[in-house]
Protein backbone atom coordinates (compact mmCIF):
# COMPACT_ATOMS: atom_id res chain seq x y z
CA UNK A 1 0.00 0.00 0.00
CA UNK A 2 1.71 3.48 -1.45
CA UNK A 3 2.76 5.70 1.74
CA UNK A 4 0.60 9.02 1.43
CA UNK A 5 2.84 11.91 0.07
CA UNK A 6 4.04 14.64 3.08
CA UNK A 7 7.09 16.50 3.63
CA UNK A 8 9.08 14.88 6.20
CA UNK A 9 11.16 17.55 8.52
CA UNK A 10 14.21 15.92 9.04
CA UNK A 11 15.63 18.77 11.42
CA UNK A 12 12.36 19.09 13.38
CA UNK A 13 12.74 18.86 17.25
CA UNK A 14 12.42 15.87 19.20
CA UNK A 15 8.86 17.12 20.88
CA UNK A 16 7.53 17.48 17.31
CA UNK A 17 9.15 13.74 16.30
CA UNK A 18 8.01 12.12 19.08
CA UNK A 19 3.86 13.97 18.53
CA UNK A 20 4.25 13.03 15.26
CA UNK A 21 3.54 17.16 14.38
CA UNK A 22 5.06 19.22 11.69
CA UNK A 23 7.94 21.59 12.74
CA UNK A 24 8.64 24.87 11.60
CA UNK A 25 11.88 24.16 13.15
CA UNK A 26 12.00 27.67 14.31
CA UNK A 27 15.23 28.38 16.93
CA UNK A 28 16.05 28.18 19.84
CA UNK A 29 11.77 27.22 20.07
CA UNK A 30 9.57 25.84 17.34
CA UNK A 31 6.16 27.47 17.18
CA UNK A 32 4.68 23.91 18.13
CA UNK A 33 6.58 23.94 21.31
CA UNK A 34 6.17 27.39 22.04
CA UNK A 35 2.08 27.39 21.72
CA UNK A 36 2.38 23.98 24.12
CA UNK A 37 4.84 25.97 26.57
CA UNK A 38 7.53 22.68 26.14
CA UNK A 39 10.95 22.71 26.25
CA UNK A 40 12.23 22.95 22.78
CA UNK A 41 14.83 20.25 22.22
CA UNK A 42 17.09 19.66 18.91
CA UNK A 43 19.23 16.21 18.47
CA UNK A 44 21.52 18.48 16.24
CA UNK A 45 23.09 21.92 16.65
CA UNK A 46 21.56 24.88 15.19
CA UNK A 47 23.72 25.97 12.06
CA UNK A 48 26.10 28.85 12.72
CA UNK A 49 23.82 31.52 11.68
CA UNK A 50 21.31 30.44 14.49
CA UNK A 51 20.79 32.56 17.69
CA UNK A 52 20.47 29.02 19.65
CA UNK A 53 23.35 28.52 22.65
CA UNK A 54 25.08 25.62 21.30
CA UNK A 55 23.74 22.12 22.82
CA UNK A 56 25.72 19.38 24.41
CA UNK A 57 26.37 17.30 21.48
CA UNK A 58 25.83 13.71 22.11
CA UNK A 59 28.34 10.76 20.44
CA UNK A 60 25.75 8.21 19.65
CA UNK A 61 27.99 4.98 19.75
CA UNK A 62 27.13 1.48 21.19
CA UNK A 63 27.52 2.61 24.72
CA UNK A 64 24.74 5.44 24.68
CA UNK A 65 21.30 5.52 22.98
CA UNK A 66 20.22 7.04 19.96
CA UNK A 67 18.63 9.65 21.34
CA UNK A 68 18.33 13.63 22.36
CA UNK A 69 21.20 15.76 23.00
CA UNK A 70 21.59 16.50 26.15
CA UNK A 71 18.86 19.89 27.55
CA UNK A 72 19.76 22.76 30.00
CA UNK A 73 16.02 23.91 29.77
CA UNK A 74 13.60 24.10 32.64
CA UNK A 75 10.37 21.73 32.85
CA UNK A 76 7.83 25.17 32.22
CA UNK A 77 4.58 24.31 32.57
CA UNK A 78 2.32 23.88 35.96
CA UNK A 79 -0.94 23.50 37.02
CA UNK A 80 -1.11 27.22 38.20
CA UNK A 81 1.73 28.67 37.63
CA UNK A 82 3.33 30.38 34.37
CA UNK A 83 5.94 28.95 32.52
CA UNK A 84 8.79 31.17 33.02
CA UNK A 85 7.92 30.73 36.89
CA UNK A 86 9.27 27.05 37.06
CA UNK A 87 12.10 26.05 38.48
CA UNK A 88 14.55 23.02 36.55
CA UNK A 89 14.16 19.58 37.74
CA UNK A 90 17.32 19.00 36.10
CA UNK A 91 18.87 21.66 38.77
CA UNK A 92 18.25 19.67 41.72
CA UNK A 93 14.40 21.86 42.58
CA UNK A 94 11.18 20.56 41.81
CA UNK A 95 7.61 21.95 41.61
CA UNK A 96 4.14 20.02 43.33
CA UNK A 97 3.42 18.64 40.19
CA UNK A 98 6.27 16.56 40.13
CA UNK A 99 5.92 15.89 43.86
CA UNK A 100 2.31 14.55 42.61
CA UNK A 101 4.16 12.46 40.00
CA UNK A 102 6.22 10.65 42.28
CA UNK A 103 3.53 10.60 44.76
CA UNK A 104 1.26 8.10 42.20
CA UNK A 105 4.19 6.24 41.34
CA UNK A 106 4.85 5.32 44.43
CA UNK A 107 1.34 4.56 45.59
CA UNK A 108 0.14 2.23 42.28
CA UNK A 109 3.41 0.58 42.81
CA UNK A 110 2.33 -0.44 46.45
CA UNK A 111 -0.67 -1.93 45.03
CA UNK A 112 0.94 -4.25 42.41
CA UNK A 113 0.63 -7.79 42.60
CA UNK A 114 4.35 -9.85 41.87
CA UNK A 115 4.19 -13.36 40.30
CA UNK A 116 6.28 -15.54 42.42
CA UNK A 117 7.71 -12.22 44.70
CA UNK A 118 6.63 -11.90 48.19
CA UNK A 119 5.32 -8.90 49.03
CA UNK A 120 8.32 -8.12 51.55
CA UNK A 121 10.53 -8.44 48.35
CA UNK A 122 9.03 -6.20 46.28
CA UNK A 123 8.84 -3.06 48.86
CA UNK A 124 12.16 -4.02 49.38
CA UNK A 125 12.76 -3.23 45.75
CA UNK A 126 10.75 -0.17 45.71
CA UNK A 127 12.19 1.68 48.53
CA UNK A 128 15.78 1.30 47.56
CA UNK A 129 14.78 2.33 43.63
CA UNK A 130 12.89 5.32 44.82
CA UNK A 131 16.29 5.65 46.78
CA UNK A 132 18.48 5.56 43.67
CA UNK A 133 16.04 7.72 42.04
CA UNK A 134 16.65 10.23 44.07
CA UNK A 135 20.35 10.69 43.15
CA UNK A 136 20.14 9.94 40.29
CA UNK A 137 18.35 12.39 38.02
CA UNK A 138 18.22 10.23 34.69
CA UNK A 139 15.74 7.44 36.87
CA UNK A 140 13.90 10.19 38.55
CA UNK A 141 12.84 11.99 35.33
CA UNK A 142 11.63 8.48 33.45
CA UNK A 143 9.91 7.21 36.81
CA UNK A 144 8.14 10.73 36.48
CA UNK A 145 7.60 10.49 33.06
CA UNK A 146 5.92 7.37 33.23
CA UNK A 147 3.42 8.13 36.40
CA UNK A 148 2.79 11.01 33.84
CA UNK A 149 2.16 9.09 30.94
CA UNK A 150 -0.21 6.57 33.18
CA UNK A 151 -2.18 9.79 34.66
CA UNK A 152 -2.68 10.60 31.04
CA UNK A 153 -4.71 7.94 31.25
CA UNK A 154 -7.01 7.96 33.39
CA UNK A 155 -7.33 12.54 33.60
CA UNK A 156 -9.03 12.78 29.74
CA UNK A 157 -9.90 16.54 30.95
CA UNK A 158 -5.65 17.05 31.38
CA UNK A 159 -4.49 14.21 28.95
CA UNK A 160 -2.74 16.57 26.69
CA UNK A 161 -1.04 18.33 29.18
CA UNK A 162 -0.23 15.24 31.41
CA UNK A 163 1.64 13.56 28.02
CA UNK A 164 3.81 17.02 26.95
CA UNK A 165 5.12 16.73 30.51
CA UNK A 166 5.47 13.14 30.06
CA UNK A 167 7.52 14.03 26.80
CA UNK A 168 9.55 16.40 27.76
CA UNK A 169 10.06 14.58 30.91
CA UNK A 170 11.59 11.20 28.85
CA UNK A 171 13.56 13.42 26.72
CA UNK A 172 15.85 14.95 29.81
CA UNK A 173 15.77 11.89 31.15
CA UNK A 174 17.50 10.09 27.73
CA UNK A 175 19.77 13.33 27.65
CA UNK A 176 20.90 13.05 30.54
CA UNK A 177 21.51 9.32 30.17
CA UNK A 178 23.54 9.73 27.25
CA UNK A 179 25.77 12.34 28.67
CA UNK A 180 26.34 9.98 31.59
CA UNK A 181 27.41 7.04 29.34
CA UNK A 182 30.06 9.20 27.99
CA UNK A 183 31.27 10.21 30.64
CA UNK A 184 30.91 6.83 32.40
CA UNK A 185 34.33 4.64 33.59
CA UNK A 186 34.31 0.94 32.85
CA UNK A 187 34.23 0.01 36.73
CA UNK A 188 30.64 0.40 37.66
CA UNK A 189 29.85 0.48 41.13
CA UNK A 190 26.08 -0.80 42.47
CA UNK A 191 25.28 3.14 42.32
CA UNK A 192 25.75 3.03 38.58
CA UNK A 193 24.29 -0.38 37.63
CA UNK A 194 21.43 -0.86 39.59
CA UNK A 195 19.70 2.90 38.39
CA UNK A 196 20.45 1.72 34.57
CA UNK A 197 19.00 -1.65 34.86
CA UNK A 198 15.98 -0.67 36.48
CA UNK A 199 15.94 2.97 33.79
CA UNK A 200 16.21 0.57 30.61
CA UNK A 201 13.08 -1.85 32.23
CA UNK A 202 11.05 1.06 32.62
CA UNK A 203 11.80 2.87 29.28
CA UNK A 204 11.55 -0.45 27.61
CA UNK A 205 7.78 -0.67 29.13
CA UNK A 206 7.38 3.09 28.53
CA UNK A 207 8.23 3.11 24.76
CA UNK A 208 6.32 0.04 24.05
CA UNK A 209 3.53 2.52 24.96
CA UNK A 210 4.36 5.23 23.42
CA UNK A 211 4.97 3.36 20.23
CA UNK A 212 1.71 1.09 20.18
CA UNK A 213 -0.78 3.57 21.74
CA UNK A 214 0.13 7.00 19.83
CA UNK A 215 -0.28 6.35 16.15
CA UNK A 216 -1.66 7.76 13.10
CA UNK A 217 -2.68 4.95 11.07
CA UNK A 218 0.24 5.24 8.49
CA UNK A 219 1.61 1.56 8.77
CA UNK A 220 5.07 2.46 6.94
CA UNK A 221 5.35 4.98 10.07
CA UNK A 222 4.59 3.17 12.80
CA UNK A 223 6.59 0.16 12.07
CA UNK A 224 9.45 3.00 11.70
CA UNK A 225 8.78 3.67 15.28
CA UNK A 226 8.45 -0.06 16.54
CA UNK A 227 11.87 -0.31 15.03
CA UNK A 228 13.51 2.35 16.60
CA UNK A 229 11.74 1.33 19.79
CA UNK A 230 13.53 -2.00 19.05
CA UNK A 231 16.54 -0.63 19.20
CA UNK A 232 16.57 2.04 21.92
CA UNK A 233 15.25 -1.11 24.16
CA UNK A 234 18.01 -3.04 23.14
CA UNK A 235 20.61 -0.30 23.29
CA UNK A 236 20.08 0.75 26.65
CA UNK A 237 19.92 -2.97 27.54
CA UNK A 238 23.59 -3.30 26.48
CA UNK A 239 25.40 -0.57 29.03
CA UNK A 240 23.79 -3.09 31.95
CA UNK A 241 25.44 -5.90 30.42
CA UNK A 242 28.18 -8.15 32.35
CA UNK A 243 26.38 -7.03 35.54
CA UNK A 244 24.49 -9.61 36.13
CA UNK A 245 26.13 -11.15 38.48
CA UNK A 246 26.27 -7.63 40.78
CA UNK A 247 22.65 -7.54 40.37
CA UNK A 248 21.73 -10.81 41.71
CA UNK A 249 23.38 -9.40 45.08
CA UNK A 250 21.03 -6.58 44.98
CA UNK A 251 17.26 -6.15 46.47
CA UNK A 252 16.46 -6.50 42.82
CA UNK A 253 17.65 -10.30 43.01
CA UNK A 254 13.95 -11.81 43.08
CA UNK A 255 12.87 -9.42 39.92
CA UNK A 256 16.01 -11.24 38.05
CA UNK A 257 15.26 -14.63 39.36
CA UNK A 258 11.38 -14.35 38.42
CA UNK A 259 11.92 -13.09 34.99
CA UNK A 260 14.35 -15.59 33.79
CA UNK A 261 12.61 -18.60 35.93
CA UNK A 262 9.21 -17.07 33.70
CA UNK A 263 10.58 -17.91 29.84
CA UNK A 264 13.34 -20.78 31.28
CA UNK A 265 12.83 -23.67 28.50
CA UNK A 266 10.08 -21.83 26.16
CA UNK A 267 12.05 -21.75 23.36
CA UNK A 268 11.90 -25.12 23.48
CA UNK A 269 8.38 -26.16 23.99
CA UNK A 270 5.63 -26.78 22.04
CA UNK A 271 3.83 -23.55 20.91
CA UNK A 272 0.37 -24.20 18.98
CA UNK A 273 0.29 -20.46 18.43
CA UNK A 274 3.38 -20.69 16.11
CA UNK A 275 2.86 -24.32 14.86
CA UNK A 276 2.04 -23.31 11.65
CA UNK A 277 3.82 -20.72 10.85
CA UNK A 278 7.29 -22.54 12.27
CA UNK A 279 6.39 -25.02 9.65
CA UNK A 280 5.77 -22.27 6.98
CA UNK A 281 9.50 -20.83 8.01
CA UNK A 282 11.33 -24.16 7.53
CA UNK A 283 9.85 -24.34 4.16
CA UNK A 284 10.06 -20.86 2.97
CA UNK A 285 13.01 -20.53 0.28
CA UNK A 286 14.66 -17.84 2.48
CA UNK A 287 18.72 -16.72 2.79
CA UNK A 288 20.65 -18.15 5.99
CA UNK A 289 21.00 -14.57 7.04
CA UNK A 290 17.35 -14.04 7.26
CA UNK A 291 16.39 -18.11 8.40
CA UNK A 292 18.16 -17.40 11.16
CA UNK A 293 17.18 -13.88 12.46
CA UNK A 294 13.40 -15.63 11.69
CA UNK A 295 14.15 -19.05 13.59
CA UNK A 296 15.59 -17.25 16.62
CA UNK A 297 12.76 -14.51 16.86
CA UNK A 298 10.34 -17.35 16.57
CA UNK A 299 12.48 -18.77 19.52
CA UNK A 300 12.22 -16.19 21.78
CA UNK A 301 8.31 -15.75 20.59
CA UNK A 302 7.80 -19.10 21.90
CA UNK A 303 9.28 -18.62 25.35
CA UNK A 304 7.38 -15.54 25.66
CA UNK A 305 4.09 -17.80 25.25
CA UNK A 306 5.13 -20.07 27.58
CA UNK A 307 5.68 -17.81 30.11
CA UNK A 308 1.90 -16.18 29.48
CA UNK A 309 0.83 -20.29 29.47
CA UNK A 310 2.72 -20.92 32.52
CA UNK A 311 0.96 -18.52 34.50
CA UNK A 312 -2.36 -18.83 32.96
CA UNK A 313 -2.65 -22.89 33.71
CA UNK A 314 -2.16 -21.87 37.75
CA UNK A 315 -5.19 -20.70 37.82
CA UNK A 316 -4.24 -17.70 39.81
CA UNK A 317 -7.10 -15.78 41.71
CA UNK A 318 -5.78 -12.60 40.21
CA UNK A 319 -5.70 -11.10 36.34
CA UNK A 320 -2.69 -12.18 35.18
CA UNK A 321 -2.73 -8.88 33.39
CA UNK A 322 -2.13 -6.85 36.11
CA UNK A 323 0.94 -8.97 36.94
CA UNK A 324 4.13 -7.18 36.92
CA UNK A 325 5.73 -10.55 36.20
CA UNK A 326 4.94 -13.50 35.55
CA UNK A 327 3.06 -13.98 32.05
CA UNK A 328 2.96 -10.67 31.02
CA UNK A 329 7.58 -11.05 31.22
CA UNK A 330 7.44 -12.13 27.57
CA UNK A 331 5.77 -9.11 26.46
CA UNK A 332 8.59 -7.00 26.89
CA UNK A 333 11.24 -9.64 26.95
CA UNK A 334 10.83 -10.35 22.94
CA UNK A 335 11.77 -7.10 21.81
CA UNK A 336 14.84 -6.80 24.21
CA UNK A 337 15.99 -10.46 22.70
CA UNK A 338 15.29 -10.27 18.99
CA UNK A 339 18.34 -9.62 16.81
CA UNK A 340 19.41 -6.05 15.01
CA UNK A 341 19.29 -8.03 11.70
CA UNK A 342 15.43 -9.34 12.52
CA UNK A 343 14.71 -5.30 13.06
CA UNK A 344 15.88 -4.79 9.72
CA UNK A 345 13.44 -7.42 8.22
CA UNK A 346 10.74 -5.75 9.96
CA UNK A 347 12.03 -2.22 8.88
CA UNK A 348 12.13 -3.43 4.95
CA UNK A 349 8.65 -4.73 5.85
CA UNK A 350 9.64 -8.55 4.43
CA UNK A 351 6.25 -10.49 4.64
CA UNK A 352 8.02 -13.25 6.79
CA UNK A 353 8.91 -10.64 9.69
CA UNK A 354 5.87 -9.42 9.89
CA UNK A 355 4.14 -12.64 10.00
CA UNK A 356 6.33 -13.15 13.20
CA UNK A 357 5.46 -9.67 14.66
CA UNK A 358 1.71 -10.49 14.13
CA UNK A 359 2.32 -13.62 16.01
CA UNK A 360 4.02 -11.08 18.74
CA UNK A 361 0.69 -9.11 18.61
CA UNK A 362 -1.36 -12.29 19.88
CA UNK A 363 0.90 -11.28 23.34
CA UNK A 364 0.03 -7.88 22.92
CA UNK A 365 -4.10 -8.62 22.67
CA UNK A 366 -4.14 -11.03 25.59
CA UNK A 367 -3.12 -8.04 27.79
CA UNK A 368 -5.27 -5.45 26.18
CA UNK A 369 -6.50 -4.91 29.74
CA UNK A 370 -3.46 -3.29 30.78
CA UNK A 371 -2.72 0.76 30.18
CA UNK A 372 0.10 -0.15 28.68
CA UNK A 373 -0.70 -2.40 25.52
CA UNK A 374 -4.67 -1.74 24.78
CA UNK A 375 -5.61 -2.40 21.82
CA UNK A 376 -1.77 -2.01 20.36
CA UNK A 377 -2.10 -5.98 19.16
CA UNK A 378 -5.51 -6.06 17.68
CA UNK A 379 -4.28 -2.72 15.37
CA UNK A 380 -1.13 -4.64 14.58
CA UNK A 381 -2.87 -7.84 13.15
CA UNK A 382 -5.00 -6.01 11.56
CA UNK A 383 -2.42 -3.59 10.08
CA UNK A 384 -0.18 -6.44 8.97
CA UNK A 385 -2.84 -8.59 7.83
CA UNK A 386 -4.25 -5.63 5.50
CA UNK A 387 -0.72 -4.99 4.23
CA UNK A 388 0.31 -8.16 3.33
CA UNK A 389 -3.07 -9.21 1.61
CA UNK A 390 -4.46 -12.51 0.85
CA UNK A 391 -1.65 -14.54 -0.53
CA UNK A 392 -0.22 -14.32 3.08
CA UNK A 393 -3.22 -15.14 4.91
CA UNK A 394 -1.64 -18.97 5.48
CA UNK A 395 0.79 -17.24 7.05
CA UNK A 396 -1.68 -14.95 9.57
CA UNK A 397 -3.90 -17.88 9.98
CA UNK A 398 -3.11 -18.19 13.98
CA UNK A 399 -3.27 -14.26 14.88
CA UNK A 400 -6.48 -13.89 13.34
CA UNK A 401 -8.20 -16.52 14.58
CA UNK A 402 -7.33 -15.57 18.07
CA UNK A 403 -7.76 -12.03 17.43
CA UNK A 404 -11.76 -13.39 15.97
CA UNK A 405 -12.31 -14.55 19.39
CA UNK A 406 -13.03 -11.21 20.68
CA UNK A 407 -14.28 -9.36 17.41
CA UNK A 408 -16.39 -6.90 19.70
CA UNK A 409 -12.89 -5.65 21.97
CA UNK A 410 -13.61 -2.61 22.33
CA UNK A 411 -10.31 -1.28 24.14
CA UNK A 412 -9.18 -1.18 27.77
CA UNK A 413 -10.05 -0.44 30.27
CA UNK A 414 -7.90 1.02 33.13
CA UNK A 415 -6.11 -1.14 35.51
CA UNK A 416 -3.90 -0.02 38.83
CA UNK A 417 -0.42 -1.37 37.28
CA UNK A 418 1.59 1.62 36.25
CA UNK A 419 3.28 -1.13 34.20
Amino acid sequence: MPRRPHRKSRNGCLGCKKRHVKCNEGRPQCLNCMNAELTCVYQNKAPPSSSQSPAAVVNYSGSSLPSPAATSSAIPSSYWSPASDQPSLEHGVVNMLHLELLHHAKSVIDGLECFEITKEECDIAVKDIIQFAITTPYLMHEILSISATHLSTIRPAQSVFLRNQATELQTSALSIFNAKMQSASNDASPLDYVPRFVFSSLLGSHMLHDTIAYRDGDFTLFIENFVRYLHVTKGVTLNVQGNWDMLHETSLRPFLEAGATSLRGGSETFSPECEKLESLLKSADLGPTSAKAYEEALSHLKAAYYAHRRVAEMGLDVDPSTLLYGGRTGVYAWPILVSTEYAELVLQRRPEALAILAHYAVLLHWYRDSWMVGDGGRYLIEAITKHLGPYWEEWLASPNEEFRKDPLDLGPSPQPSIF
